[in-house]
């Protein structure tokens, strides 16, 4: 009974706790990023615009790199999807946000209102995040920084030079070398202090030739020093001028013009007007001399359609480069947001909650089909490492829910974004739903009677796991049931694993009775963990625990995981949770081993 009271107790003082921070996390307009603005502001910089530094997330670790088949949603019968050998010359995605000159909602540290503002939330296929705006030097925003963090994705700034400002910025660096380094010292500091991995570099100005050895050793220089200073460090080359005259020659592939260049930093960004040409000529001096970098070369795709076919043809363009084997740059992936003004199809004012409402609603399904046809191009990537929690938040809601009840109206703030599924939700599979949620400002719709994978994963299973999940259900009768995937690594033995209310067959693990939900969620407590109860606000918890067999578990890994409801009618999924069953005593607790 004293457990009883005790677990309680932490549960109400751990949610009363996270009501008064978020009451008072309101906007303060002080309290922002933003960019570098004058080269003088750059070499001068006294770092006051970096005071959130220690808010900074660092980078998560997540699973090795897959490759989807087109059944990629399907964890039935004998369709996988196999572990990838790892390889230094897989292709990478590069994402490039310009979304309305950038520096709006997400500027703000403590989040803001606008809770329909575009989100970026695709980080499965995603190895590098490039916040971009056309200031001299774009600092990341925190909001971003923290959401591809989590998610196990490298954020990189940007340093262009671009009209009149730009030309002075570049006469005043190109003065010696001694000038270029203090540059080029300045941003790694930004970046280190900061804990993102990089820059893009965007020069589209015209460059003296008589200037160009110091451009060119401020580009190697910087590389250098962020290889040296930034642990997965990465300087990114935008295909602009000429190597050779100094012109602004856009060149849509590697070739003599650019490739001094690409010689000195981590890879090259094409321009957007590239054919197939561009591509087979490319590749011909990938062969004959960077046999070891295609990887590198990042073919970049416009979303608005500067160059290509994009919008929701996006897909056919990235066959061609992927044809190659070329790694992408998708250039202003918001265009699913900026776009839909137009398409909304009424004309309440935008200030109106019905408004707000459709607004996301259209936002979700165009972004969502956006990503799905361009994810059979794309490794994908889920979590590695425990404790692994997430609810689905995306980073904003019409509400802000605690244990599924109500402590705040409208919010957006990234911060708050959640691990993301390693699949892409989709109409028909699952869909992030706004109406309600259990931490956060939203879940998982569960759309399909299938058996649907959500994540693709390496979660370690060394002396067990404990594992919860919460639903929400329209009727008692909808059924939910778990499946994961395990692999023991030495052996190569895999094993489907059921997690439900009964177990019925083999391979199923039924949920803990509350006697022994209480004992765990002590254990949880003690290490720090907020314990979830079985039932709160209509939420329902299902607790779990998996037991292998000693002589393997240091093996084993769970790969996939996979939701499945058995009737008709709505679920939601409002958390899932992993945890190291380490130092847990759980011989009271009667479970089977699993061999594998």
């Amino acid at each position: 009974m004293l457990n009883f009271i005790y677990l309680y107790l932490f549960v109400a003082i751990i949610c009363c706790k996270e009501i008064m921070s978020n009451a008072s996390d309101e906007c303060n307009c002080e309290d922002v990023c933003s960019p570098i603005v004058s080269f003088d502001e750059l070499l001068n910089n006294r770092h006051d615009k970096l005071r959130w530094c220690d808010m900074v997330e660092p980078l998560a670790k997540r699973s090795s790199p897959r490759y989807p088949t087109r059944d990629f949603y399907s964890m039935d019968s004998d369709i996988v999807i196999p572990f990838e050998d790892f390889s230094e010359n897989r292709p990478e995605v590069l994402v490039c946000h310009d979304y309305k000159g950038n520096y709006l909602d997400d500027k703000f540290i403590n989040g803001g209102v606008k809770w329909e503002e575009y989100r970026f939330y695709n980080w499965s296929v995603v190895d590098i995040f490039c916040y971009f705006s056309h200031n001299l030097v774009t600092i990341p925003t925190l909001q971003y920084l923290n959401a591809a963090h989590r998610n196990g994705v490298k954020v990189i700034g940007t340093f262009i030079v671009e009209n009149e400002d730009g030309r002075k910025a570049l006469h005043d660096m190109l003065v010696d070398r001694e000038q270029t380094e203090k540059v080029a010292t300045s941003l790694v500091e930004i970046a280190k202090r900061l804990s993102f991995e990089g820059w893009l570099l965007n020069v589209e100005v015209y460059v003296n030739p008589e200037k160009l050895h110091l451009l060119k050793h401020f580009v190697q220089y910087l590389t250098e020093k962020t290889h040296k200073e930034i642990k997965d460090g990465r300087t990114i080359w935008y295909d602009s001028v000429s190597a050779i005259t100094g012109g602004l020659l856009w060149q849509n592939e590697l070739n003599h013009v650019n490739e001094e260049f690409f010689d000195l930093c981590d890879g090259i960004f094409t321009n957007y007007n590239w054919s197939v040409n561009h591509l087979e000529r490319t590749s011909k001096l990938i062969d004959e001399k960077y046999s070891s970098r295609r990887k590198d070369v990042f073919f970049g795709i416009d979303v608005f359609g500067r160059g290509q076919v994009a919008g929701y043809r996006t897909n056919e363009t990235l066959s061609k480069s992927a044809a190659f084997q070329f790694s992408t740059a998708i250039f202003a992936p918001g265009w699913t947001s900026e776009t839909i003004n137009t398409k909304v199809g009424f004309d309440d004012h935008h200030s109106s909650e019905k408004f707000k409402t459709r607004f996301n609603e259209v936002f979700l399904t165009r972004n969502d089909n956006f990503w799905s046809s361009l994810y059979t191009y794309f490794y994908i990537f889920g979590p590695k490492s425990l404790p692994f929690v997430t609810n689905f938040c995306i980073g904003s809601g019409k509400k802000l829910y605690r244990m599924g009840k109500e402590v705040k109206g409208n919010w957006f703030n990234l911060k708050a974004q959640a691990f993301q599924p390693s699949m892409p939700s989709s109409n028909g599979y699952f869909t992030h739903y706004y109406e309600d949620s259990f931490n956060g400002g939203s879940c998982l719709s569960i759309d399909s009677n299938e058996l649907t994978r959500i994540f693709t994963c390496e979660l370690p299973c060394k002396e067990g796991l404990i594992f919860s999940f919460t639903t929400k259900k329209e009727s008692p009768e909808n059924d939910f049931e778990v499946h994961l995937n395990a692999l023991n690594t030495a052996t190569n033995r895999g094993l489907k694993i059921v997690c439900k209310k009964e177990a019925k067959h083999a391979n199923d693990i039924s949920s803990l009775k509350s006697e022994d939900v209480r004992s765990l969620n002590i254990f949880l407590a003690n290490k720090g963990y907020p314990p979830t109860p079985e039932l709160i606000n209509s939420w329902e918890t299902q607790y779990f625990l998996l037991k292998f067999n000693k002589s393997s578990s240091e093996n084993i890994i769970v790969t996939d995981i996979g939701v499945k409801k058995i009737h008709r009618g709505k679920v939601l999924l409002g958390q899932i949770a992993f945890y190291s069953a380490i130092d847990f005593e759980s011989d009271s607790i009667r479970v089977k081993n699993i061999d594998l």
